[in-house]
């Protein structure tokens, strides 16, 4: 629901300003058409409504074939007119690429509420090997091991902390391996801060 409404209102934004745009565009060339003299040949300058708004659609999202064309008097507005067409251009990308990785992230976030405390989670978000797997692939059977080589993964609230971040995607795993670096130097084969 949320993700529906956050794309529904990102695409009517972006509709609404570009509607804005290409009425401005109409009226401006139809308000510049007022003012038209007969020219030597005794013929006015005439363009449609439907012809200003293929220019307007034309000119805002920037394609500008220049087969219509415009009075002389509109120049100076056709120069503040593409600019702010261009620009609006590149914000309507802009916030589509916004409204994709806010959709991503909200997708991310929701399969992360959803997930179910598991051996496969808890062995990934401690980073030890899963021995379940090792063992039916032909490893050592459980026998041979003594009751304390074999080890339940566990992990504690800042390792939970650190793997969500990660599979949420607000940091990544590069961005961490600096910092375990840098505890294993400080901490040495004590594995703690004293």
């Amino acid at each position: 629901s949320r993700m529906r409404w956050a794309k529904f209102s990102q695409l009517v934004e972006i509709s609404l300003i570009f509607f804005i745009l290409n009425l401005v565009g109409v009226f401006a060339v139809q308000l510049s058409l007022l003012g038209q003299e007969e020219n030597e040949f005794g013929e006015v300058f005439n363009i449609s409504w439907m012809e200003s708004l293929y220019w307007a659609v034309q000119t805002t999202t920037t394609i500008g074939y220049g087969d219509v064309d415009i009075p002389d008097s509109l120049r100076w507005f056709l120069l503040f007119y593409l600019a702010i067409s261009t620009y609006f251009v590149g914000s309507a990308f802009g916030k589509l690429r916004e409204l994709n990785a806010n959709l991503e992230s909200m997708q991310k976030l929701y399969l992360w509420q959803q997930q179910e405390a598991s051996y496969t989670m808890l062995a990934d978000f401690s980073g030890r090997p899963d021995d379940r797997e090792h063992n039916k692939n032909g490893g050592e059977d459980e026998e041979d091991h003594d009751e304390h080589d074999i080890l339940d993964p566990e992990i504690d609230q800042f390792e939970f902390t650190i793997a969500s971040l990660v599979l949420l995607g607000k940091i990544t795993s590069s961005d961490v391996r600096p910092i375990l670096e840098k505890f294993k130097k400080l901490t040495g084969d004590n594995n703690k801060i004293t």
